[in-house]
């Protein structure tokens, strides 16, 4: 299963979500980028189902800041955070366990 789901607001935004993906991977997670045609909600209620531990969610802003949106599984929040610091917790989280 995934543990980081990534989810661009339009096709405008594919690119960087792919770019992500594959940053995310050679870190040695497990990461998707969601490219359907379902809504960016829709995507996002799937991956909650899912019980995916961290939703990306990336658009203008994003990209302009090189950041991301994260959404928390357990905490119910979504948050703004550089993608570097993003990805640096997350590989702490992983390696503490």
């Amino acid at each position: 299963p995934e543990q980081i789901i990534i989810v661009p607001v339009a096709n405008a935004f594919n690119d960087y979500a792919k770019k992500l993906e594959e940053v995310l991977k050679n870190k040695g997670l497990r990461a998707k980028a969601d490219f359907s045609e379902a809504t960016m909600n829709k995507k996002i209620r799937e991956a909650e189902k899912r019980y995916v531990n961290y939703i990306l969610v990336v658009g203008e802003r994003e990209v302009k800041n090189n950041s991301v949106n994260v959404r928390i599984r357990d905490l119910k929040q979504q948050k703004d955070m550089d993608f570097k610091e993003f990805m640096e917790n997350v590989l702490k989280e992983y390696k503490n366990r």
